[in-house]
């Protein structure tokens, strides 16, 4: 049983990790590693340090790296080097593949955990939507069409989003990286096994130094296409996957929370979610401390994070060994 977690960074989503496991594991001493000199917190079981070391002399037996993605190879070795179980918020990492192999050879000689936060794995409408692709009650796929838009200044109203880790090549950030999870998805459910070829532009429109919009062509193993359009300079935000068959077409709208089918012009709708974002992080952390108590295996491995650096890599025209 874990009973002292690390969060390493305490940008947005290290947040919401301290706001899930305040919430619903009070047992569960949390210590942020973090240089901000004050946090607000309404729990008394968290200590704030400095440096990752002082948080490996505190004993934590389990760690969240929430910090930026250049950072995470680097601090998952060095927490695992001191048999310390990882949940590494994707993206794996930026580059160095010498160093993930480094990291996958400590994890699997110390037995640790090591699961990567792709949180789109828990989301109920695409666990749903993978069903009914397995089952293939509505005929067999034509196509696939994924998009993600939104627009990179509203991510985080209260910051200035040019200095955020998402607008910085230096930090891990682009699209490409950002919106991973649509590439995620996309292996998980359709079992997507090559691209074709992919479009990467920055618009300029930001006045950032990373690609802002992607479009990608790739193929899934049963030889249907599949297209993927990302990008962060858009106004109107969506999320959704249009999947074409012999008999119509299936909808997930993640940001309706639904699925639809529609044939001949009837729509119906086939399973609506209320759900909040934490939710979703709830279940993979749920996950995370049953892996650790070896009731589970992870279901995003680093082998899975290692393959998407890879489609990312195709993406931009570089090699990834």
């Amino acid at each position: 049983m874990i009973k002292k977690i690390g969060i390493i960074g305490l940008g947005s989503i290290g947040k919401r990790h301290f706001d899930v496991i305040s919430q619903y594991f009070p047992y569960i001493e949390v210590v942020i590693v973090s240089s901000k000199k004050k946090i607000e917190y309404t729990t008394k079981n968290v200590i704030l340090v400095r440096t990752i070391e002082e948080a490996i002399t505190l004993d934590i037996q389990a760690a969240i790296i929430a910090s930026p993605a250049s950072f995470h190879i680097d601090q998952a070795i060095q927490l695992a080097k001191e048999g310390i179980h990882l949940l590494i918020e994707k993206p794996l990492a930026c580059a160095d593949s010498t160093q993930i192999k480094a990291l996958k050879k400590i994890a699997y000689d110390s037995k640790l955990v090591l699961l990567v936060g792709y949180t789109l794995r828990y989301d109920p409408n695409l666990m749903k939507l993978k069903q009914l692709i397995d089952s293939k009650v509505y005929g067999d796929i034509l196509s696939v069409h994924i998009e993600c838009g939104s627009y990179l200044p509203d991510w985080r109203p209260d910051q200035d989003y040019t200095n955020t880790v998402s607008a910085k090549k230096e930090l891990g950030g682009g699209v490409l990286l950002e919106l991973s999870h649509e590439l995620h998805y996309a292996k998980w459910i359709f079992d997507l096994t090559e691209i074709i070829s992919a479009i990467t532009r920055n618009s300029n429109t930001l006045n950032i130094n990373v690609e802002d919009h992607a479009v990608i062509l790739a193929q899934s193993k049963e030889g249907y296409p599949i297209q993927i359009n990302i990008d962060f300079c858009r106004k109107e935000s969506k999320r959704l996957c249009r999947v074409v068959t012999i008999n119509g077409e299936l909808h997930c709208n993640l940001l309706k929370k639904e699925i639809t089918f529609e044939e001949n012009n009837k729509v119906v709708t086939i399973k609506a979610n209320n759900y909040e974002r934490n939710d979703i992080f709830l279940k993979q952390f749920k996950h995370f401390i049953k892996c650790v108590e070896g009731v589970e295996i992870p279901k995003v491995t680093i082998d899975d994070g290692i393959n998407i650096l890879r489609m990312i890599s195709l993406c931009k025209n570089q090699t990834y060994e």
